[in-house]
């Protein structure tokens, strides 16, 4: 697998995050051990309707770095909880279950929805700040389909690198529409 110096504000803990794998129950620091391993595969959604499914797919790459920014620890009703940065990717979902829509980690709100990896609703308890020191991890799982870069990560499906770029995209349009319309307004009032 390729490997990237730096994670690009979208990753999750390493030593703190477990990810269901082709290999079994891998954690973050063990995939950056295995990155040169063609034959790693990991969980990912097949799709998002019912029946919930998962099934194997193999890794473009995976990107690592020390943490330089603060992280969010987002925990569920269910107990279980990930570490994650601002920009990474967590799956909203309504409380019957159903898929919503993807947003930023620093976005989650307490009360919203997440699912698990079993396909259901769990609520979030607690969302903090915390300055996590440790090394962070992503990786971008071969496929065209965006349901299959949703990803279990410690029970909770999250998004990998492909809907962190995504979300940074839209998020771009957002802002150059807003500079636009600034921009309008700044002519017109110059007028």
């Amino acid at each position: 697998f390729p490997s990237h110096d730096k994670c690009r504000c979208g990753c999750v803990a390493a030593d703190e995050t477990n990810f269901e794998t082709s290999m079994g129950n891998l954690s973050g620091r063990d995939l950056i051990r295995s990155k040169l391993n063609s034959e790693l595969k990991v969980s990912s959604v097949d799709s998002l309707n019912s029946p919930w499914v998962t099934s194997d797919k193999a890794i473009n790459s995976i990107m690592h770095a020390p943490s330089k920014e603060k992280s969010f620890r987002i925990e569920t009703r269910s107990g279980r909880s990930v570490i994650a940065s601002p920009g990474h990717p967590v799956l909203i979902a309504s409380s019957a279950g159903l898929p919503v829509l993807m947003k930023k980690a620093s976005d989650v709100r307490v009360g919203e929805f997440v699912l698990t990896n079993n396909g259901e609703a769990d609520e979030v308890v607690s969302k903090k700040d915390i300055e996590y020191k440790g090394e962070l991890v992503n990786f971008n799982v071969r496929s065209s389909r965006s349901e299959e870069h949703v990803v279990p990560m410690n029970g909770i499906m999250l998004g990998d690198y492909a809907w962190q770029e995504r979300i940074n995209s839209r998020d771009a349009r957002i802002l150059l529409r807003s500079e636009v319309a600034r921009e309008l307004k700044s002519k017109k009032d110059s007028l």
